[in-house]
């Protein structure tokens, strides 16, 4: 299914925004009025399902998805948990805070609708190592027990 922000407001210090489902089969409309039960809300203005979401950095269109026993709906392919857990596995390299810097400025893009610029400057890493000074011995002996 796929769902479009309509809509955001704050709730107990946290802003909730609002998706309207926008395409789905009648079966997976059934099961998710299903699923939500209580809580199954609808656009007054066109009777379309809606969709609460609390992740700071949602963009305006997500791909909704059953999870395998059909009991709950979560976001399938959210770009943000992706760029974290790449930048997590690149950890503080030069390719990790290039990666880091190009995947926020496409993020902020799309997010707000502002292009950012396309190239991003990283030093190389001999620069990054000449400009820190590293000691050429091991301060710690044992001798002084520590």
């Amino acid at each position: 299914m796929k769902a479009k922000k309509i809509n955001e407001y704050s709730k107990n210090g946290r802003v909730v925004k609002v998706y309207e489902i926008t395409s789905a089969t009648p079966e997976q409309l059934h099961l998710y009025a299903e699923i939500q039960g209580d809580y199954y809300r609808v656009n007054e203005e066109n009777q379309r399902p809606l969709f609460f979401y609390r992740e700071d950095f949602a963009p305006n269109e997500l791909e909704l998805q059953f999870n395998r026993d059909k009991t709950g709906v979560y976001v399938a392919n959210n770009s943000v948990q992706k760029i974290m857990s790449a930048t997590e596995r690149l950890g503080n390299t030069t390719l990790g805070n290039a990666f880091a810097q190009l995947s926020a400025q496409h993020l902020f893009a799309q997010l707000t609708g502002v292009s950012a610029p396309s190239t991003v400057a990283v030093a190389e890493p001999s620069a990054v190592a000449s400009a820190v000074a590293m000691p050429e011995a091991n301060p710690f002996t044992e001798e002084s027990g520590e």
